[in-house]
């Protein structure tokens, strides 16, 4: 008799392991299931980021040939805006409002010191923001300067164009901004 509660007991635990094995069972067939459509999702925005780049490169690739085809031709418009500049291009990058901390001055510190370690001549300034207009024109630094509205947020592809076209007449662009690491964290940048 005691032979059999012992046997009746293996099977109980027997089928518990049962069911406990059935219910990773059907765990690993739904992770699957979602790993599969994942890779099928990855798989459909990888081609279609494929169909783009192709696009993307056979269209620059039409479009350098028309430039050279216009160049030959002597078209003189494209020539200024092919050629770079030999001075350097100091952009600082700044908000519009007061109150991003000390983070804006550390990065306007930055800014000037580099700005004043190099010859007039040898470098153009631009400031975006009206924080970094006001900081600039209150500074001991006197030099041009070009400035760039940039809204705080809601900024479209016109202002990014403006401020494309006048780095693109550069061969070394410095822009100098706030880095975010986290509330407490902030340091200055120039890239």
């Amino acid at each position: 008799m005691a032979q059999r509660k012992i046997i009746l007991e293996e099977l109980a635990a027997l089928n518990s392991i049962k069911d406990l094995a059935e219910s990773y069972e059907e765990i690993a067939v739904i992770r699957m299931q979602k790993i599969k459509d994942s890779v099928l999702k990855t798989r459909n925005y990888l081609t279609r980021l494929s169909d783009v780049f192709v696009d993307l490169k056979s269209s620059y690739s039409r479009e350098v040939q028309d430039l050279m085809a216009r160049i030959k031709k002597g078209d003189a418009t494209l020539l200024p805006s092919l050629q770079k500049s030999d001075k350097m291009l100091l952009v600082y990058l700044s908000s519009n409002g007061r109150l991003y901390g000390s983070v804006t001055q550390k990065t306007f510190r930055l800014f000037i010191d580099d700005l004043r370690r190099m010859k007039e001549d040898a470098v153009d300034v631009v400031v975006i923001g009206k924080a970094g207009k006001e900081m600039y024109e209150n500074s001991s630094i006197k030099r041009p300067y070009e400035y760039f509205e940039m809204p705080d947020t809601d900024f479209n592809i016109e202002h990014i164009r403006h401020l494309m076209k006048k780095f693109l007449q550069y061969d070394k662009v410095y822009i100098y901004y706030g880095k975010f690491g986290n509330v407490v964290k902030q340091s200055p940048i120039s890239t």
